[in-house]
């Protein structure tokens, strides 16, 4: 499978930043950092990040190096800084730009 981030993204991932049994759930876990915050939330708030390391891609999609992370309103946004997210499909359209976080990991706050 190839994927569309440039420099290191198809690296392993370094066992520190991912959690083993929060990856087997989810199809998708990425190393991103915060860009913009959702500026509101209704059902759904909307991060934008960008995609620093793609550790798991079992979606066949290709991942692009910026995209949106939807979360529900019940639970809260990205931090700012670096985190790792796990991710399942939201809607996504074919660019691959939208996902859905399920769960995040070492959290890098700036």
């Amino acid at each position: 499978m190839l994927l569309a981030i440039a420099g290191n993204a198809a690296e392993p991932a370094p066992a520190k930043l991912m959690d083993e049994e929060g990856a087997k759930k989810v199809p998708l876990v990425l190393r991103v950092e915060l860009l913009k915050a959702a500026t509101s939330v209704e059902k759904y708030g909307y991060d934008e990040v960008k995609v620093l390391q793609v550790y798991k891609n079992d979606t066949g999609a290709q991942i692009p190096n910026e995209l949106t992370i939807a979360f529900r309103n019940t639970d809260t946004g990205l931090s700012a800084g670096i985190s790792t997210v796990y991710l399942v499909d939201y809607r996504t359209p074919p660019d691959g730009k939208l996902w859905r976080i399920v769960d995040r990991s070492h959290i890098d706050k700036k």
